[in-house]
């Protein structure tokens, strides 16, 4: 009995250590991954140079018309870009089988889906690419008949296509918008240069400087006293008018920052092959999202972010030396300088899921930006009407 004790306690530390070989061995791989990301382009930089993408316009989207609606052609161009850029994606990461969901390692593929004024509707993929396979299925050849890589590719197979159409259908949504999921391991990541850093940091500092001096103005309907006591019907009511500064709202902020970089990209100043991404985290489950450590984000000038139901930056991908450098520009989490995906990354919870929206200028949310005639205390007058602070949860 004693022989027997020896060899299962032998047979138990000789388990111990391979797993703790095996679990050395996991971050020797994950640290050998990194350096070479960073080392040299990763295949999901690559990628850039071989995708189709939507160019940053600084005008705002067709919108459709009293008879006719241009939303359904966007689609089917959309849908058939998304196929070939999924086949450039599975090709270099070298993919046996079509993954089971996407990770913002596959940036870009949705681009067209997302970015269209009306969204695709995901849950609809299939249905739309039957009612429509004539179509979609020439303008997929059309875009590989443009392509050095889509005429050595051939055409994806029915089995592939069917597979990426169900991928969109059971991808995690927000409204009619598919997410990317938090990557293991983050196939996106570059150093960014000293050259690069400075041609965005300037521009940066001036949306800073306008977000602190625009205001994001609400009108809410409110009932008086007196329609709540009619049994018959409402006699007066009044509009609730609150601000919020830009500074202080992270979607509006980016938008002020991707607006003054389309004006760049617009007059030339800047590369044309800019891509500018309104980029938002989301928890994945549960209401507030989670960081990666403690129970709120500590913001760049070290004090402490209220409970964010979602985050939203600008997440830049910038041609560079014959490849691609990403970046993201966050005043709230990366300050006046721009930081790299990783760190940006690195501040979140893996229980996170992200939009990536193609910039695209928005006539609402430039109507809701204004600069105040006067401030008041803690009230602003904007065309004449004064504005209460807007009730902060």
């Amino acid at each position: 009995m004693r022989n027997l004790f020896i060899c299962l306690l032998l047979i138990g530390c000789l388990l111990g250590s391979l797993d703790a070989c095996a679990k050395e061995a996991s971050a020797t791989a994950v640290a050998r991954k990194t350096q070479q990301a960073a080392s040299e382009p990763s295949a999901g930089i690559k990628r850039f140079k071989l995708m189709y993408y939507y160019p940053v316009r600084n005008s705002f989207p067709e919108e459709a018309g009293w008879f006719s609606s241009p939303y359904k052609g966007m689609h089917i161009r959309a849908l058939a870009t998304y196929f070939f850029n999924m086949q450039v994606s599975s090709k270099l990461y070298h993919l046996s089988a079509e993954p089971s969901q996407l990770t913002l390692n596959f940036l870009g593929v949705l681009d067209g889906l997302v970015g269209a004024p009306q969204p695709f509707d995901m849950a609809q993929a299939t249905s739309f690419y039957k009612k429509n396979k004539k179509e979609v299925d020439a303008h997929l050849a059309h875009l590989r008949a443009q392509s050095a890589v889509g005429k050595q590719w051939g055409t994806p197979s029915q089995a592939q296509i069917n597979a990426w159409l169900k991928l969109l259908e059971k991808q995690p949504r927000r409204g009619k918008l598919s997410t990317y999921l938090f990557p293991n391991y983050n196939f996106l990541q570059t150093s960014i240069p000293a050259s690069v850093s400075s041609a965005f940091q300037s521009t940066l500092a001036q949306a800073i400087n306008l977000s602190k001096k625009q205001v994001i103005t609400y009108e809410t309907a409110q009932a008086s006293l007196e329609d709540l006591d009619s049994k018959h019907t409402v006699h007066s009511s009044h509009v609730k008018l609150t601000y919020r500064w830009v500074k202080d709202e992270c979607y509006y902020a980016t938008y002020v920052l991707a607006k003054l970089l389309a004006g760049k990209i617009a007059n030339n100043s800047l590369n044309k092959a800019t891509r500018l991404y309104v980029l938002t985290a989301y928890p994945k489950s549960g209401e507030f999202l989670q960081p990666s450590q403690g129970n709120r984000f500590t913001l760049a000038n070290g004090s402490t972010s209220l409970h964010w139901r979602y985050h939203t930056a600008l997440l830049v991908v910038f041609p560079h030396a014959d490849s691609h450098v990403t970046l993201v520009l966050d005043s709230f989490l990366g300050g006046s300088s721009p930081i790299s995906l990783d760190q940006w990354l690195s501040k979140f919870h893996a229980n996170t899921v992200f939009t990536a929206v193609p910039f695209l200028r928005n006539k609402k949310v430039e109507s809701a930006l204004q600069t105040p005639s006067k401030v008041i205390g803690t009230r602003v007058q904007v065309k004449g009407r004064t504005y209460e602070p807007h009730p902060v949860q």
